[in-house]
Protein backbone atom coordinates (compact mmCIF):
# COMPACT_ATOMS: atom_id res chain seq x y z
CA UNK A 1 0.00 0.00 0.00
CA UNK A 2 2.76 2.46 0.96
CA UNK A 3 4.59 1.65 -2.29
CA UNK A 4 1.44 2.48 -4.30
CA UNK A 5 1.21 5.85 -2.54
CA UNK A 6 4.83 6.56 -3.46
CA UNK A 7 4.26 5.69 -7.11
CA UNK A 8 1.06 7.76 -7.21
CA UNK A 9 2.84 10.77 -5.68
CA UNK A 10 5.70 10.50 -8.14
CA UNK A 11 3.42 10.26 -11.15
CA UNK A 12 1.08 13.01 -10.06
CA UNK A 13 3.82 15.45 -8.99
CA UNK A 14 1.64 16.39 -6.03
CA UNK A 15 3.52 17.15 -2.83
CA UNK A 16 4.14 14.09 -0.76
CA UNK A 17 4.01 14.31 3.03
CA UNK A 18 4.03 10.70 4.22
CA UNK A 19 6.82 8.73 5.88
CA UNK A 20 10.26 9.29 4.46
CA UNK A 21 13.69 7.80 4.51
CA UNK A 22 15.12 11.30 4.29
CA UNK A 23 13.34 14.62 4.70
CA UNK A 24 14.01 17.52 2.36
CA UNK A 25 16.75 19.73 3.62
CA UNK A 26 18.57 22.90 2.66
CA UNK A 27 21.96 21.75 1.33
CA UNK A 28 24.37 21.96 4.26
CA UNK A 29 21.57 21.67 6.84
CA UNK A 30 19.56 24.17 8.81
CA UNK A 31 22.63 26.14 9.89
CA UNK A 32 23.53 26.71 6.22
CA UNK A 33 19.98 27.97 5.64
CA UNK A 34 20.42 30.47 8.50
CA UNK A 35 23.66 31.68 6.89
CA UNK A 36 21.91 32.06 3.51
CA UNK A 37 19.08 34.11 5.02
CA UNK A 38 21.45 36.28 7.11
CA UNK A 39 23.50 37.03 4.00
CA UNK A 40 20.55 37.81 1.72
CA UNK A 41 17.84 39.46 3.85
CA UNK A 42 16.93 43.10 3.33
CA UNK A 43 15.31 44.42 6.49
CA UNK A 44 12.59 47.07 6.16
CA UNK A 45 13.41 50.37 7.90
CA UNK A 46 10.87 49.91 10.70
CA UNK A 47 12.39 46.52 11.54
CA UNK A 48 15.98 47.86 11.43
CA UNK A 49 15.07 50.66 13.80
CA UNK A 50 13.50 48.23 16.28
CA UNK A 51 10.02 49.72 15.93
CA UNK A 52 8.48 46.36 15.14
CA UNK A 53 9.17 42.63 14.99
CA UNK A 54 7.27 39.61 13.76
CA UNK A 55 7.33 36.28 11.96
CA UNK A 56 6.30 35.37 8.44
CA UNK A 57 5.43 31.69 7.91
CA UNK A 58 5.74 30.34 4.38
CA UNK A 59 4.91 26.94 2.91
CA UNK A 60 6.44 25.86 -0.37
CA UNK A 61 7.02 22.70 -2.35
CA UNK A 62 10.38 21.17 -3.14
CA UNK A 63 10.26 19.12 -6.32
CA UNK A 64 11.92 15.77 -7.05
CA UNK A 65 15.12 17.54 -8.09
CA UNK A 66 15.07 19.70 -4.92
CA UNK A 67 14.17 22.94 -6.71
CA UNK A 68 11.40 25.11 -5.32
CA UNK A 69 8.11 25.11 -7.23
CA UNK A 70 7.57 28.84 -7.81
CA UNK A 71 3.83 28.27 -8.31
CA UNK A 72 3.42 26.63 -4.91
CA UNK A 73 4.71 29.21 -2.43
CA UNK A 74 2.12 30.43 0.08
CA UNK A 75 2.25 32.79 3.03
CA UNK A 76 0.51 31.01 5.89
CA UNK A 77 1.13 33.73 8.48
CA UNK A 78 1.57 37.32 7.41
CA UNK A 79 3.45 39.95 9.39
CA UNK A 80 3.41 43.03 7.15
CA UNK A 81 3.19 43.57 3.42
CA UNK A 82 6.83 44.62 3.09
CA UNK A 83 8.10 41.72 5.25
CA UNK A 84 5.86 39.25 3.41
CA UNK A 85 7.33 40.39 0.08
CA UNK A 86 10.86 40.08 1.42
CA UNK A 87 10.15 36.59 2.77
CA UNK A 88 8.80 35.54 -0.65
CA UNK A 89 11.85 37.00 -2.38
CA UNK A 90 14.17 35.04 -0.09
CA UNK A 91 12.33 31.74 -0.56
CA UNK A 92 12.34 32.13 -4.33
CA UNK A 93 16.07 32.97 -4.23
CA UNK A 94 16.99 29.83 -2.25
CA UNK A 95 19.07 27.21 -4.02
CA UNK A 96 17.68 23.72 -4.55
CA UNK A 97 17.24 21.55 -1.47
CA UNK A 98 18.20 17.91 -1.08
CA UNK A 99 14.97 16.15 -2.10
CA UNK A 100 12.52 14.26 0.09
CA UNK A 101 13.19 10.53 -0.34
CA UNK A 102 10.69 7.74 0.15
CA UNK A 103 10.80 4.22 -1.23
CA UNK A 104 14.30 5.06 -2.48
CA UNK A 105 12.91 7.71 -4.82
CA UNK A 106 12.78 11.51 -4.66
CA UNK A 107 9.28 12.97 -4.43
CA UNK A 108 7.78 16.48 -4.18
CA UNK A 109 7.23 17.61 -0.59
CA UNK A 110 5.82 20.50 1.38
CA UNK A 111 8.24 22.58 3.45
CA UNK A 112 7.22 25.12 6.07
CA UNK A 113 9.59 27.75 7.38
CA UNK A 114 9.29 30.74 9.64
CA UNK A 115 11.31 33.90 9.03
CA UNK A 116 11.92 36.27 11.94
CA UNK A 117 11.98 40.00 11.23
CA UNK A 118 13.35 41.91 14.17
CA UNK A 119 16.51 43.12 15.85
CA UNK A 120 16.86 40.55 18.62
CA UNK A 121 19.57 37.92 18.32
CA UNK A 122 17.21 35.13 17.32
CA UNK A 123 17.71 32.63 14.52
CA UNK A 124 16.42 34.39 11.43
CA UNK A 125 14.83 31.28 9.91
CA UNK A 126 13.58 27.95 11.23
CA UNK A 127 12.07 24.90 9.61
CA UNK A 128 8.64 24.42 11.15
CA UNK A 129 6.45 21.39 11.60
CA UNK A 130 3.49 21.62 9.21
CA UNK A 131 1.06 22.20 12.09
CA UNK A 132 3.05 25.05 13.70
CA UNK A 133 1.91 27.81 11.39
CA UNK A 134 0.78 30.15 14.17
CA UNK A 135 4.10 30.32 15.99
CA UNK A 136 4.38 33.37 18.25
CA UNK A 137 7.31 35.63 19.09
CA UNK A 138 7.31 34.13 22.59
CA UNK A 139 7.70 30.59 21.21
CA UNK A 140 10.31 31.51 18.57
CA UNK A 141 13.56 31.52 20.63
CA UNK A 142 13.07 27.96 21.95
CA UNK A 143 11.24 26.45 18.98
CA UNK A 144 12.82 23.36 17.44
CA UNK A 145 11.25 21.36 14.62
CA UNK A 146 10.82 17.63 15.01
CA UNK A 147 11.91 17.33 11.38
CA UNK A 148 15.62 17.92 11.74
CA UNK A 149 18.07 17.01 9.07
CA UNK A 150 21.64 15.83 9.34
CA UNK A 151 23.82 18.43 7.57
CA UNK A 152 26.46 15.79 6.83
CA UNK A 153 23.93 13.89 4.70
CA UNK A 154 23.23 16.95 2.55
CA UNK A 155 26.45 18.27 1.15
CA UNK A 156 26.85 20.07 -2.15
Amino acid sequence: MEELRSIHAIKSERPFIYNSERVSCFIGGDSAMVVFFNKNIRYPKNVKSGETEGIVVIRFVTLKNGSIDMKKVDILKSFSEVCDKEALRLVLKMPAWAPFITGGLPVPAYQTIGIYFGNKEYDIVKRLNYKDTNITLEEWPDYSSERTCNPHTYKK
